[in-house]
């Protein structure tokens, strides 16, 4: 996610999406960036 320069997310109601910078909603939402791409190939 983080390598696009923008993100779409939405906050509860349809009406309520928005663009943002990826890394800004990692740091507003205080989330860890995790590499996900051995949990798709492991789990088949």
């Amino acid at each position: 996610m983080l390598e696009f320069d923008k993100v779409w997310a939405c906050a509860g109601a349809p009406a309520l999406v928005f663009s943002i910078d990826p890394e800004a909603l990692r740091r507003l939402a205080g989330a860890v960036a995790g590499d996900f791409t051995g949990y798709w190939a492991a789990s088949s």
